[in-house]
């Protein structure tokens, strides 16, 4: 029997529960976006335009005494950007009046309206948001979701849901919410009882992994002493979910609390153990169920098998974005560059001189006392931008970085049509090409040739994974690096095919991308021959992604809703290897990525000897799937033309002395 299923608002808690609000000039946006690359996407003419991202969470700000509608926004949520609100909560408005939707909603697309705040440029600045809001109850969070896929004038392309609950890990065990994210994500159609097989599914996941510090704190165990497993419903196979780095040093570590891959696994009661039993059949392993015993047998596995999230990590700590309490303050000299409704003198910690709001509206009006603190004659606030803008840490600032690179994507593939050949129209939007490129092109070498990695865990470690953990247990794929993501996403021609009625043999550029259809073509293996030999002690990177089916069933009534049922099938098992030499005379395999509870292989090899290499995707188990593939090498570098002409000019100059000398040993014989 379907029923009503809520998540307990007691247990919900929004990713950053433990942020720190830091009201003052800490413009931190700026960087994280410089730090991604973002910026420079943006000089190339893309900006977001074309993406649509919604943004599953507490609202996004309306002005203070406007209407109840989607015209009211902040002034840097305004030019190039339309906003769309629909509340689903239970506090009858679509306004944002906790903030951290509004916070969210800026990472992804402020857009400085007013010429003032170029330091808050936001990833994608001229995306459209559509915000859904809710108070975390299931129901609510399902209709917000449907609501975004299916919106009249502008569904979305991007879904951010920087919202999570401890209550599970990545281990196997599996929430309703969790499983109906995997859904939509695999079966945009929306097809009962099916599994889909498209190539041209148009909504990308963004999922923030959570905050672990909150669970262990709760428990009374040192973060550093635990693993702090990824939230609920972070561990979606099909999602992208996001940890955090800090910004000291310049968002180069990941932060003590980032959620993670689990090595260890630990009960409510703070004690080792395998995992939960769902005793109180709720459908989740939580602290009402009874918890077992190290090396106990029962269901769920243990968690040195979980499987690799989160899989990316951006900026998350002092961002620096849109504040969801701003109105007018006397004597601005812009009226659209606000600050803040909330009193000087309200102990919210606001920075300014406090004044005596004597009609109780939130302003110092005309005529009200205030304290002139710093002697100057007249009332004033330290720095407008302190109400404009507020800054937060946690992964859910982290996740709407990626949500705006995913939108960057989606403005660059529609405007330059990237279809491949033989593939379905706009198959470069399909959510498996994003992830595979973003997850791709991200930074793992440093500006320092003695530090291998740019980005390093919160021990100090550098960036690592093995031949069957593809991702690093904190770290991910590594650094989100919006710049690498444009270039590999742009370079997708395959060239000089040998047979094109066979796709399992191509040659292909160094830098590119490919979705196809392995096992039900007939084949079960693929080939990807680098076209040049590439080079001593370059990378080569390679990203597999393909998507865990889900099967609905609805209760009868035709549409896609909470009281239905959405069950996992069991996962395909596809396997990435590394060869030298051409797909028709391969020479030894130097590296493979073949996790069997993954869906996602990752390789990152350094090339030990100039040749050409081989990409082989193998369908080891299954019926066949559909595949998003992506690559980055560095071919051998071709000798410029200035090169050519001093080798050209050498050899001359050899030539005529080589000639001279032997005039020379001519006329002295005639001699």
């Amino acid at each position: 029997m379907n029923k009503k299923i809520k998540t307990r608002p007691v247990m919900l808690i929004i990713i950053t529960t433990c942020i720190f609000i830091i009201y003052g000039q800490s413009f931190a946006l700026d960087k994280s976006v410089a730090k991604i690359r973002a910026d420079k996407v943006h000089a190339l003419g893309y900006n977001g335009f074309n993406a649509d991202v919604a943004i599953i969470d507490t609202g996004v700000g309306i002005l203070s005494g406007g209407t109840d509608d989607d015209l009211n926004n902040h002034p840097d949520l305004t030019w190039g950007t339309t906003i769309y609100r629909e509340d689903f909560s239970s506090s009858g408005t679509k306004d944002d009046t906790i903030g951290h939707g509004t916070h969210v909603a800026g990472i992804v697309a402020s857009n400085d309206f007013d010429g003032t705040d170029a330091k808050y440029i936001g990833v994608a600045p001229y995306a459209d948001i559509l915000s859904g809001k809710h108070d975390g109850h299931y129901d609510q969070i399902v209709n917000a979701f449907e609501w975004a896929l299916s919106h009249s004038f502008q569904p979305a392309d991007v879904i951010n849901y920087s919202f999570g609950e401890s209550r599970q890990t990545s281990d196997g065990t599996y929430s309703q919410l969790q499983s109906y994210i995997d859904f939509i994500i695999d079966n945009p159609s929306r097809t009962a009882n099916t599994i889909s097989d498209s190539m041209n599914e148009p909504v990308t996941v963004v999922i923030a992994a959570g905050n672990g510090e909150d669970k262990w704190r709760k428990i009374g165990l040192n973060p550093s002493d635990a693993s702090s497993p990824v939230y609920d419903p972070g561990s979606a196979y099909n999602a992208i979910t996001v940890g955090v780095t800090t910004d000291e040093p310049d968002y180069d570590q990941l932060a003590d609390w980032s959620s993670r891959r689990g090595e260890k696994d630990y009960g409510p009661d703070g004690k080792p153990g395998k995992g939960g039993v769902d005793d109180d059949g709720d459908g989740m392993i939580d602290e009402t169920d009874e918890w077992a015993a190290p090396g106990s047998d029962d269901s769920v596995k243990d968690n040195v098998n979980l499987r690799s999230k989160p899989d990316i990590v951006a900026p998350g700590v002092n961002i620096q974005s849109t504040n969801n309490d701003w109105g007018p303050v006397e004597n601005n000299s812009n009226p659209l560059h606000v600050a803040s409704t909330r009193n000087e003198g309200d102990n919210n910690n606001n920075p300014g001189e406090p004044f005596t709001d004597n009609n109780s509206n939130g302003f110092r009006d005309p005529g009200e006392p205030f304290t002139d603190t710093n002697g100057n004659g007249s009332w004033d606030v330290l720095d407008d931008d302190s109400y404009d803008f507020v800054s937060m840490d946690g992964t859910s600032m982290a996740a709407p970085h990626v949500a705006g690179a995913a939108a960057l994507l989606y403005d660059i593939g529609t405007k330059n049509n990237l279809t491949e050949t033989g593939t379905p129209n706009d198959a470069e939007l399909d959510h498996k090409v994003i992830k595979a490129v973003l997850l791709n092109a991200t930074d793992k070498v440093g500006k320092d040739p003695s530090d291998p990695s740019v980005v390093k865990d919160r021990d100090g470690s550098v960036w690592s994974h093995t031949q069957t953990q593809p991702l690093d247990d904190g770290l991910g794929a590594g650094q989100l690096d919006a710049y690498n993501a444009y270039i590999n996403y742009m370079a997708s021609d395959l060239k000089g095919e040998e047979n094109p009625s066979d796709i399992t043999k191509e040659y292909v550029e160094p830098i590119a991308w490919d979705i196809q259809t392995i096992g039900k073509d007939g084949f079960t293996s693929h080939f990807y021959t680098i076209d040049e030999p590439l080079l001593v002690n370059s990378w080569l990177t390679s990203t597999l992604v393909w998507d865990k089916h889900v099967i609905w069933t609805d209760d009868g009534d035709g549409v896609v809703e909470y009281t239905d049922t959405f069950n996992y099938q069991p996962l395909d098992d596809l396997d990435l290897y590394l060869w030298r030499g051409t797909f028709d005379n391969l020479s030894f395999n130097v590296d493979w990525s073949w996790s069997d509870i993954d869906n996602l292989e990752h390789i990152h090899y350094q090339i030990a000897e100039s040749d050409y290499y081989t990409l082989e995707v193998r369908l080891h188990s299954g019926d066949g799937e559909n595949y998003g593939l992506a690559w980055w090498s560095t071919p051998v570098p071709e000798p410029s033309t200035y090169i050519l002409v001093l080798i050209g000019l050498c050899g001359l100059l050899v030539w005529k002395h080589g000639r001279k000398k032997a005039q020379s040993r001519l006329f002295g014989s005639c001699r």
